[in-house]
């Protein structure tokens, strides 16, 4: 990868635009938060866009404040840079990089999944899909520009590579990866504060929603599969508990992944505007998630998948 080049332009441009993918997960809102941080120590101007915005879990990056949902309508034209996206789709604003393509505005595509096809759009890409995270590549970025990492964006980076190893339980949990993890601890990278607000932040009304769902476990001993599904009835009031939402499912398709000889896990949950979201895992070293995702113009990588679907979600007598 020609990190240098990438450097020269990023050092050569005033305005940024930093893009994340939607539904954003730690690796992509770590990779904006320590870019950005970047980008503040050489005094350029950023725009942050997530277009689901920041889910609560991932407040303390710091980055809340800055991020739009929407594309910039107007303005001087600046350097796009699109941080773990799998392809076009995911970005949410397919249509509008179109456009700003036409009209000669550069774009740098920095991801780590299989079958990127920002590749065809972007002017410059740095994609390694043997990278465990995007935010491993903006590592090496960062350390050929020579930039301190310092604590900020040592946990930023840090996010990235607990989620997309699966809080380093994953395959792609290699040696190197463990020595990078431990340069971004002696960085300063807050461990703690990442697994304080991903995994020790449940509440009572996500518990008890969790208990609903495990009690509807479907296991298929023919494939080795289990699955689940979240209807809209099973999001109400629990305890006292505000209404509960999609995001309150966060982590549930790991637990249900974990059980003896499974092959694969999957959750499935009623979106707004009769949608459903299928979030797939597995640890099985012969499965490829993304095939399966991509049937239905999903994505993801090898272990961890997922899609969206039109439908509705139906339990009728102890069936889906």
């Amino acid at each position: 990868m020609n990190f240098r080049k990438i450097i020269d332009l990023i050092e050569g441009q005033d305005n940024f635009i930093l893009i994340s993918h939607t539904q954003p997960d730690g690796d992509g809102l770590g990779s904006l938060a320590a870019f950005r941080y970047w980008l503040e120590r050489l005094g350029k101007k950023t725009t942050l866009i997530s277009t689901d915005g920041v889910p609560s879990a991932f407040l303390f990056l710091d980055i809340a404040d800055f991020v739009s949902s929407e594309f910039p309508q107007s303005g001087q034209p600046a350097l796009i840079i699109i941080l773990d996206c799998g392809d076009l789709r995911r970005t949410g604003l397919a249509d509008r990089l179109r456009e700003i393509s036409a009209a000669g505005w550069p774009i740098i595509n920095i991801d780590h999944h299989q079958k990127n096809d920002l590749r065809r759009l972007a002017n410059h890409n740095l994609v390694d899909e043997s990278a465990c995270s995007t935010s491993e590549i903006l590592l090496a970025l960062l350390k050929e520009a020579r930039v301190k990492i310092d604590g900020k964006i040592a946990t930023a980076l840090l996010t990235g590579f607990y989620t997309d190893t699966g809080g380093f339980r994953h395959t792609n949990t290699t040696p190197e990866v463990m020595k990078m993890t431990a340069e971004l601890l002696l960085c300063g990278g807050r461990l703690k504060t990442i697994t304080d607000n991903l995994v020790n932040n449940r509440k009572v009304g996500a518990m008890k929603l969790w208990g609903r769902l495990l009690d509807k476990l479907v296991w298929r001993e023919d494939l080795k599969i289990a699955w689940t599904a979240a209807a809209g009835e099973d999001f109400l009031p629990t305890g006292g508990q505000a209404e509960l939402d999609d995001r309150q499912l966060a982590g549930l398709v790991n637990i249900i992944n974990s059980l003896v000889d499974s092959r694969a896990a999957i959750l499935f949950s009623q979106l707004p505007d009769n949608k459903i979201k299928v979030s797939l895992r597995t640890e099985h070293p012969a499965v490829d998630l993304t095939e399966l995702a991509g049937w239905f113009n999903g994505g993801g990588h090898r272990k961890a998948s997922g899609f969206i679907i039109p439908g509705q979600l139906v339990y009728n007598k102890g069936r889906w």
